[in-house]
């Protein structure tokens, strides 16, 4: 049984490319020699109707068409030196299976099995790679037994990219042009997937954070240390994290007396402190010191006098938008992190093959919220289910993700989920769900991105949100 993908475009050089499957078969001629000229012949389609997927589940443009509509299933061609030839649109799905006859019956009395013509559909996806310099990578081919099941097949396009420039990326778009830069456009652009290996996912953010002493807080110490408000740590690039500040004096009234905008090394990440990991470039830390000792006489004299406050307000860059991975919703563009943004702690393999399988997921149009289902004759859009174990950021991660086996919640973030699909590596993640594995055999993978498999225009115009 031969492989036909069915996302590639169809090319006569390549009869496995393309939902066009190439028929073409001799004829018995039973009379006179040249007495089956111009005449009437018939090729029989045969779905495995106990194993294709079913009509409801597909519209239209995405079924197999060409051939009349109530069994036999046959298509009228002219016979031509004893041949026939003609052409079968088959499903965009993947692991649908078709059987071809031919015959001079219409009724397919005589039809003969041709065993060259069966094909089982299958999606080929070609994945171009690159990395930063410092990287690791992982083949997607090690992943080609994950994605069997869906009867999706990897293949590597062209020489992995090597680029020098190790640093943070906050999006796929960032990067992928710098690895493409002198290479030729893919052969097949809609069913490319380009992945590049980097190394830290997050962008700073800036934020703005107040804390207030009183004088007698620094009569004990001068040196103070400073827990960032929120779950935040300092962007680890220890020559460009402080944005502003301001240390300033109010007496009781709440009128300011003196204030400091110059804070030269008043300010220091606390190296010791709390949550503390050294980056290529610096310190990412939750806590901060400050120093009063260094703003001199008037704030030794504000601590003698005792009355009112002292306000320390901040501008800070924070680490933000931190990720494993990430995969861009409209172009075939993914990117997998090497290190923790957080820790700076080089990822294991095997982590960084399971957020690339993630990524590769989510290019493939996963997680889908509703799942459309179509007029069985016609093909048109009919209504939705609920995917039930579709959820987004409230749950936990960022996007569309699916929470199979996730049975605890901890201030509503699911935990302990066992899908790929799952919005963060544990030890319980692992390949696909049932769920999820439909979904992606039925995925029409022409154009790669979550927001291009799922067609608005043929019934999944909710299926995803922004």
């Amino acid at each position: 049984m031969r492989k036909q993908y069915v996302n590639l475009d169809w090319n006569p050089e390549k009869i496995e490319c393309g939902r066009g499957v190439f028929l073409k078969a001799s004829i018995d001629e039973t009379g006179p020699p040249g007495s089956s000229e111009k005449q009437k012949a018939y090729f029989f389609i045969e779905p495995d109707v106990g194993n294709n997927m079913k009509a409801k589940f597909l519209p239209a443009g995405n079924r197999a068409v060409g051939f009349f509509g109530e069994p036999p299933h046959r298509r009228t061609v002219t016979i031509k030196d004893k041949k026939v030839t003609g052409v079968a649109s088959v499903s965009t799905v993947g692991g649908d299976k078709f059987k071809f006859k031919v015959g001079q019956k219409d009724d397919k009395s005589d039809a003969k099995d041709y065993p060259e013509l069966e094909i089982e559909t299958w999606r080929k996806i070609f994945v171009r790679v690159g990395k930063m310099a410092s990287c690791k990578s992982v083949s997607p081919g090690s992943l080609q037994g994950d994605f069997d099941p869906m009867f999706i097949e990897l293949e590597s396009e062209g020489a992995e990219s090597v680029t020098d420039w190790d640093d943070f990326v906050k999006s796929p778009a960032s990067v992928v042009s710098g690895m493409n830069k002198g290479k030729t456009e893919p052969v097949h652009p809609g069913q490319t997937a380009h992945v590049v290996f980097v190394d830290r996912i997050a962008e700073p953010e800036t934020i703005e954070i107040e804390t207030v002493y009183v004088a007698s807080e620094l009569k004990k110490s001068k040196v103070q240390i400073w827990k960032i408000q929120g779950d935040h740590s300092t962007w680890p690039d220890d020559s460009d994290w402080i944005v502003k500040g301001e240390i300033a004096t109010f007496d009781d009234k709440g009128d300011p007396r003196m204030a400091w905008r110059s804070l030269g090394d008043v300010v220091s990440k606390a190296t010791d402190k709390g949550e503390h990991h050294e980056h290529l470039n610096g310190f990412a830390v939750d806590h901060l010191s400050i120093d009063f000792a260094k703003l001199g006489a008037g704030l030794d004299e504000w601590v003698t006098r005792g009355d009112g406050i002292l306000q320390v307000t901040l501008s800070i860059r924070v680490l933000s938008g931190t990720a494993n991975g990430s995969a861009d919703p409209r172009l075939p563009y993914l990117i997998v992190a090497t290190r923790s943004a957080w820790t700076y702690k080089e990822r294991s393999s095997s982590a960084i093959k399971g957020t690339l399988r993630h990524e590769l997921g989510h290019q493939f149009g996963l997680a889908l919220r509703y799942i459309p289902h179509y007029d069985e004759a016609k093909g048109e859009y009919s209504g939705r289910d609920q995917n039930i174990k579709w959820y987004d950021d409230a749950h936990g991660g960022r996007g569309n993700h699916c929470s199979m086996g996730a049975n605890t919640m901890t201030n509503k973030e699911y935990e302990d989920g066992t899908c790929t699909m799952f919005h963060k590596t544990t030890k319980k993640r692992g390949t696909f769900c049932a769920v999820c594995k439909v979904l992606l055999k039925r995925a029409n993978l022409g154009m790669l991105g979550r927001r291009n498999v799922w067609d608005p225009g043929m019934g999944w115009k909710e299926s995803w949100t922004p």
